[in-house]
């Protein structure tokens, strides 16, 4: 079910763990050139995010494994299939016990 590329060597010093599931090969490249730099200025660069491809069948998880090689503060999981809205947080607590849950109302 779970195939991770995690260093969880650098949990040390992350301030901010954010999870994000994702299954869209297209929003991917743009959500992380959107969001890593306001995580850079937010944090002062200890930050990580955990992708949880659940599902996809295009070419989200290398999109993520390219990003790891160039940042390992940008890892990821991939599901076999879908779970649901909950399996991502989930899966990345698991892999990642530094995870904090914060749900957005």
């Amino acid at each position: 079910m779970l195939e991770p590329i995690i260093d969880r060597s650098s949990n040390a010093s992350c301030t901010l763990c954010l999870v994000v599931p994702y299954n869209e090969e297209e929003m991917l490249p743009f959500f992380l050139r959107t969001v890593v730099p306001e995580l850079e200025t937010a944090t002062g660069g200890h930050w990580r995010i955990i992708c949880v491809d659940d599902g996809s069948r295009d070419s989200t998880f290398a999109i993520i494994a390219r990003e790891y090689v160039a940042d390992q503060r940008v890892s990821g999981v991939r599901l076999s299939r879908n779970f649901g809205h909950q399996a991502p947080v989930s899966v990345a607590a698991t892999v990642d016990v530094s995870v904090t849950t914060i749900f957005p109302r």
